[in-house]
């Protein structure tokens, strides 16, 4: 029942989250939060008693942003969420980490089940999208009731969203991650 401290993340890191330990109770995985949105996956060796054995040590770059690690039953690689897909790392990390083509998008926290006798282990994840578009409205002006019912006037099957006018009023600048990352766009 004792609590104790098993890492010890410095300004500016935001904190560790997503803890996971390995099948032997001799590795901790956990996420190291550099922004709200980004963040690297670190692997940290435990000594007796669930110690730290030494400084943990960089699984994954900040641009992959990865989140959710399990371990494989063998203890010998992990999977994780980044980029809105299921990827797959041997540990300690000596080669970099692949996607797990056969999840396809928006894979989330992945959980490989324990080996059972004349079973394979077996993988569950989530699967979470969203599909945010932009809408127009025809009013007579600012502030005036609407004239017409609203309209889609930008769609993908992701996230578009915060749309700008331009100055002139001819374009909006928008967010989105129709290409997969947060892109800037603009439309007529």
């Amino acid at each position: 029942g004792e609590k104790r401290q098993v890492t010890n993340p410095q300004s500016p890191v935001l904190g560790d989250s997503n803890p996971a330990v390995s099948p032997d109770g001799r590795a901790l995985l956990f996420r190291r939060n550099l922004a709200d949105v980004a963040g690297e996956l670190y692997w940290l060796p435990l000594g007796k008693g669930l110690t730290p054995g030494s400084e943990p040590r960089r699984l994954t770059i900040a641009a992959l942003s990865a989140r959710y690690p399990a371990w494989m039953p063998d203890g010998k690689e992990i999977l994780f969420s980044a980029r809105a897909s299921l990827w797959r790392l041997a540990v300690p990390g000596e080669s970099p980490p692949a996607r797990l083509p056969f999840v396809g998008e928006d894979g989330l926290m992945p959980v490989v089940s324990r080996p059972q006798a004349g079973r394979l282990p077996r993988l569950v994840y989530v699967r979470s999208f969203a599909d945010f578009n932009i809408w127009r409205v025809e009013t007579s002006a600012p502030g005036a009731p609407a004239s017409s019912p609203p309209v889609v006037a930008i769609s993908s099957t992701r996230r578009d969203w915060n749309a700008q006018f331009s100055p002139d009023g001819r374009r909006v600048a928008f967010q989105s991650t129709r290409s997969g990352d947060w892109e800037i766009w603009l439309a007529d």
